[in-house]
């Protein structure tokens, strides 16, 4: 991703300071997920799949922002995209170790 650091840095830490700022960063990522979502379902063509999508939101906006305070505890020194593509991969180990451990519960 092409994230300006010292801006992000600057931006995060000063969020992180501000109980007024962490309000509006709130409400900003609210209706990104309300828009990301909404995109999806009308992409996927189905209206009724709102629900599902912005789950999906909410989980792609939960790793965003993992690994932008990751990011930022480094000073920018990690690599963003490796970040965000570990908090993926953490999701999909952990949605496949409850799979795994649902699938031993039925059998029991």
């Amino acid at each position: 991703p092409n994230i300006d650091p010292v801006r992000t840095i600057r931006t995060e830490r000063a969020v992180a300071r501000s109980a007024y700022l962490c309000g509006v960063a709130y409400f900003v990522r609210r209706r990104w997920i309300d828009e990301v979502g909404a995109a999806l379902a009308q992409r996927g063509g189905d209206a009724d799949a709102l629900e599902e999508c912005l789950m999906v939101a909410r989980t792609a906006m939960g790793v965003f922002g993992s690994a932008t305070e990751q990011w930022v505890a480094c000073d920018a020194e990690a690599d963003f995209g490796a970040l965000i593509d570990n908090g993926f991969d953490m999701l999909e180990r952990m949605c496949r170790t409850e799979a795994k451990a649902a699938a031993r519960l039925k059998t029991t």
